[in-house]
């Protein structure tokens, strides 16, 4: 492990002995909990930094700015600034794909990112570069049906069910192999088999349990993604995937992915679409299949409508933790998906379809913004890398949305020590693999995000990170950047996930007028260095 700055790293006035005391105070607090098991980390390590009373801007008044990007076909460049006016300005300091992992799906997120500029997903206005979604083909439109009042059972067994224990009075727009997503984390299932107009029978996929679902008024949504199984194994390069059958609305056009090797993911690593098909197979667009392992024989494939999506990523590394540097600061002024803008209650325990149809209908579900760091690997095997990173992101699911702040760190364990109020209240939430304090997962803010452009800020340390909105600290965490690697930073709208474990939190799109506000606006980007 990298041994941790203990110095000042501004000039001695620059720090209060508030901030000192204020975080030893809660060091102790936290040494003294049962929590603290054997096997978590040692006492968390404190830095001397900013002033928890200072705002973001004044604490880099005191830092020189290294880098200024101001993006807008009208922006023009200064002697501190540089404007970035089209594509080619853009392709000059980043990239369209994140530098290490490439087009690999993270979180089996819908979206394929754009490995060009020259596309839709990049839109230049007169001061802001766009990043947005498109949905490419196919339609997104979902059935919502509900379980009922009584709480009467909704079998994912494969034991038929009785339309009315669906919230449904018609078999109309359902198939074979449609997935299907149940409210309260009971996973994702697909439909085995149907009697029109009388019953429809459910099966779990992805590992998702069996368990019978016995809620109240909880929301069905049969979404337009199909799956099938695979009848021989697949080697990547492959162009021909043998299925057991092919549901008919599988069309040309379609992406997919595989069930990972753990049966929890479903993964790609190329925007792998459908080419053509038969009743039992699909012939793939060049290169073929393209995933992390070769999947064998009975592992689970699902075609989805394909989107598409934008992302930057920054060429130049930065780091605290690399060379004579010391600390790091960013400044991200951006503008959140628009299409409505619920409060933390209206976005919270979404589980019934009341609740859940009440909520604007261009509420752009699935949307994933974020702004964020990540080691920029070079291939360099002698240096250690890890899974370090360093998050801003937004989710459009149930109980986040625009009225929720997380800005999870990811890597080792850390403690958040400081979590302000000002800007909202803390939900209760217990301690993580990751997060090791208590009630620190999700900020619920008194105002959506998304009314009106932000800036979303940090200040990177050896040992801490201190987030900021609007130049309000909203949290300090003694977080550890493990990897030797250096961070790019990277700005990025992904539209949803597809995976076993997000279904429940409805981390996708389900209509095709969510699609009209999957746009994440970047102004401008500033970074300081000392």
């Amino acid at each position: 492990m990298r041994t941790t700055m203990t110095k000042s790293i501004f000039i001695a006035s620059s720090f209060t002995t508030v901030f000192t005391v204020s975080l030893l105070a809660v060091s102790a607090v936290l040494c003294s909990t049962t929590s603290m098991a054997a096997a978590k980390p040692q006492s968390p390590v404190l830095i001397a930094g900013p002033s928890l009373q200072d705002p973001f801007n004044t604490v880099v008044a005191k830092l020189p700015l290294s880098d200024d990007w101001v993006f807008g076909t009208a922006a023009l460049s200064t002697s501190n600034s540089k404007a970035i006016t089209n594509a080619t300005d853009l392709a000059i300091d980043f990239q369209p794909l994140q530098p290490w992992t490439g087009s690999v799906t993270i979180n089996s997120e819908m979206a394929r990112y754009s490995k060009s500029f020259q596309s839709g997903n990049f839109v230049f206005g007169s001061d802001y570069l766009s990043l947005k979604a498109l949905k490419t083909v196919g339609s997104l439109n979902a059935i919502v049906g509900s379980t009922k009042s009584s709480g009467t059972a909704v079998n994912i067994d494969g034991t038929p069910n009785p339309l009315d224990q669906l919230g449904l009075t018609t078999t109309t727009g359902l198939e074979v192999g449609q997935l299907v997503v149940i409210a309260g984390r009971y996973g994702m299932s697909r439909i085995s088999a149907i009697v029109t107009n009388a019953s429809v029978s459910l099966m779990p996929v992805l590992n998702s349990p069996t368990t019978q679902v016995k809620t109240n008024n909880t929301w069905i949504m049969f979404i337009h993604a199909w799956w099938a199984q695979s009848t021989q194994a697949a080697v990547n390069g492959a162009t021909t995937i043998q299925l057991n059958t092919v549901p008919a609305s599988v069309t040309p056009g379609m992406t997919l992915m595989v069930e990972d090797s753990g049966g929890w993911n479903l993964i790609s690593s190329d925007a792998m679409t459908v080419a053509s098909r038969t009743s039992t197979s699909v012939t793939l667009n060049a290169p073929g299949l393209k995933a992390k392992y070769d999947p064998p024989a009975g592992k689970g494939y699902v075609f989805y409508p394909s989107i598409t999506s934008g992302q930057i990523w920054s060429k130049k590394a930065y780091g605290p933790h690399i060379g004579n540097h010391r600390m790091v600061a960013m400044e991200f002024d951006l503008l959140l998906p628009q299409g409505g803008s619920p409060t933390a209650a209206e976005m919270s325990n979404i589980y019934s379809k009341s609740k859940l149809m009440s909520l604007p209908a261009t509420l752009p579900w699935g949307a994933w913004p974020a702004a964020w760091l990540y080691q920029q690997y070079n291939g360099n095997t002698s240096l250690h890398q890890d899974n370090s990173e360093i998050d801003f992101e937004v989710w459009w699911m149930n109980s986040r949305g625009p009225s929720a702040w997380t800005g999870f760190n990811h890597g080792k364990p850390y403690y958040r020590l400081h979590k302000p109020t000002v800007l909202g209240q803390w939900n209760p939430s217990a301690t993580s693999s990751e997060v090791l304090t208590p009630d620190s997962a999700v900020l619920a803010l008194k105002a959506p995000l998304n009314t009106s452009r932000i800036k979303v800020q940090l200040v990177w340390q050896r040992g801490s990170v201190y987030k900021y909105i609007n130049n309000e600290l909203v949290a300090v965490d003694n977080y550890q950047w493990t990897s030797d690697f250096p961070a790019s930073f990277g700005v990025n709208l992904a539209a949803g996930a597809l995976a076993g474990y997000y279904p429940s939190n409805l981390l996708m799109p389900w209509a095709d007028a969510q699609m009209q506000f999957m746009e994440l606006k970047i102004y401008e980007i500033k970074v300081w260095s000392l």
